[in-house]
């Protein structure tokens, strides 16, 4: 009896082998032979199931190198397919695809052999692009949930996105490929940012930036489309210059600025905001001259009502750059209305002008501070008597003021010819019009304010 049991049991593992070589063997006849991808998916599943369904030692090499290969090859020209009934055989083709081309490749290495380690090398560079342009549909995708305010599509789409992208830069990190595409990770953090996973978003941004990753890539105009494509390598867009159906190749710039930003903001963002200005004071000291950067760390010190501290930021980033208009404008601006030094305010709005003579709102600010001046004087004058010296002190006040509306209006007149239509630039003018005895200027401002009103 204990003789019949072992022959029963042996003739088992047998039949147990022949099924699964028999499975394996006709999968591949009805993909190569006959080109029928539903009989083939059916026989590689059930291979599969056997497999799947007993220790992976006792399957013999040739069998498992067959198997793998042929998983993946078969899931490969389900997702290529045309034919939308053969593509809706499997849902997850490319991803079964993507991984059993790579443990075909693994397990080859692993046992040193080449049943079709150098097939799966020349598939594997044109499966794993399609994952990277399914993450852009993805995220495409997610665009278009936001604009039709559809928050929660937007969210899935996104993960999904953030999904392949994360797919892709881990497999393309494994032989054969070798080679790890770093703004796949950015993308992946970009994604965690907008689903407002910061945890995820921050730890994404911290790497990139120990990685040195600048986000420098090569672009190029489609002359069809009028629109910048980025390409995958220099030389690649240099071919599609050279096939004329591109222009004016040229480098992006380093977006290291960018991410120390995007890292700082999804700490805020977080609630962490002892790790927010200190990342934001490092990007500070590491880009001294990047305006977003400055309006960011000026926000913090505005915020917290540190203006010294915010003119201090700006003097810093004067000495690198002096004739930088636009942080003049802002260091008048916090002078004049924050820390209400108006000498000092009106020192550097006229600083800006030395550089930008056209400058609106400094034009604007400038003609406000002679307005400042002149109204100041009103007090004084209401105080004054009836007596004959009085009399003389009023009238020299009111000269004084007049004066001092007279001295504005260049400014607002400069400001008016930039923005003729902007309300507070109108309304200035038209005071400083009444008040300079300009009646017939004055109307006409009052009736654009009325036109502009309707």
């Amino acid at each position: 009896m204990r003789k019949l049991l072992i022959i029963g049991a042996t003739l088992l593992g047998f039949a147990l082998f022949a099924q699964e070589g028999t499975h394996i063997s006709s999968a591949i006849i009805a993909v190569d032979t006959r080109a029928d991808l539903p009989e083939a998916k059916r026989y590689i599943d059930q291979a599969r199931e056997i497999i799947d369904g007993k220790d992976a030692a006792s399957v013999s090499k040739k069998n498992m190198g067959k198997y793998l290969h042929y998983y993946g090859k078969i899931h490969w020209l389900i997702f290529k397919s045309q034919d939308e009934d053969l593509k809706a055989l499997d849902e997850q083709a490319l991803d079964k695809a993507l991984e059993y081309l790579f443990k075909s490749y693994q397990y080859e290495t692993s046992i040193n052999k080449n049943y079709f380690r150098s097939i799966t090398e020349q598939f594997l560079p044109a499966v794993l692009p399609e994952v990277v342009q399914r993450g852009f549909s993805f995220e495409a995708q997610s665009k278009v949930a936001m604009k039709e305010e559809n928050e929660a599509l937007a969210k899935e789409m996104r993960q999904l996105a953030y999904n392949d992208f994360m797919k892709a830069y881990e497999y393309g990190q494994k032989a054969p490929l070798n080679r790890a595409d770093t703004s796949l990770f950015y993308n992946s953090g970009f994604m965690m940012f907008q689903n407002k996973e910061y945890d995820k978003a921050i730890e994404h941004f911290k790497k990139l930036i120990e990685m040195g990753y600048k986000g420098i890539a090569f672009e190029a105009k489609n002359k069809q489309s009028g629109k910048y494509e980025v390409f995958p390598s220099q030389r690649m867009a240099e071919g599609a210059v050279a096939k004329g159906t591109h222009e004016d190749m040229r480098m992006t710039d380093d977006i290291t600025p960018d991410l120390y930003k995007s890292l700082a903001m999804s700490y805020r963002l977080k609630g962490d905001n002892e790790s927010y200005r200190a990342t934001l004071s490092k990007a500070r000291s590491l880009f001294p001259q990047n305006e977003e950067l400055i309006r960011e760390e000026l926000q913090v010190f505005l915020d917290a009502g540190e203006f010294d501290k915010a003119i201090a930021n700006i003097d810093a980033s004067l000495e690198l750059d002096p004739s930088n208009a636009l942080f003049i404008y802002i260091k008048a601006t916090l002078l004049y209305k924050d820390v209400k030094d108006i000498d000092a305010a009106y020192a550097a709005y006229q600083d800006v002008l030395k550089i930008e003579p056209k400058h609106p709102e400094a034009n604007y600010m400038l003609g406000v501070i002679y307005i400042d001046r002149a109204n100041q004087l009103v007090e004084p004058m209401n105080k004054l008597g009836t007596s004959a010296s009085d009399m003389k002190k009023f009238d020299a006040l009111k000269a004084k003021q007049k004066k001092l509306f007279q001295e504005a209006l260049p400014y607002f007149e400069t400001a008016y010819e930039i923005n003729p239509e902007d309300p507070d630039v109108l309304r200035a003018i038209q005071q400083v019009y009444f008040k300079t005895g300009n009646q017939k200027r004055a109307m006409e401002i009052q009736a654009q304010l009325k036109a502009m009103e309707q």
